[in-house]
């Protein structure tokens, strides 16, 4: 796991993924889809489907 702080976005992954139950309907569905208007509640979705810096993927 990576020693890197936070970012919002990463916070507002986590809030989205709280509020929407997102592994477990993954679990019991095999997929869940999130709307921008979900992710809007949190932050604008543009800013979180923007990935500018390699650092800012996932290994």
């Amino acid at each position: 796991m990576s020693n890197a702080p936070k970012t919002q976005n990463d916070a507002t992954w986590e809030h989205l993924f709280t509020k929407y139950d997102i592994l477990n309907r993954i679990a019991s569905h095999g997929r869940f889809e999130v709307s921008a208007l979900q992710i809007k509640e949190f932050r604008e979705p543009r800013l979180m489907a923007k990935f500018d810096h390699a650092i800012d993927l996932t290994p």
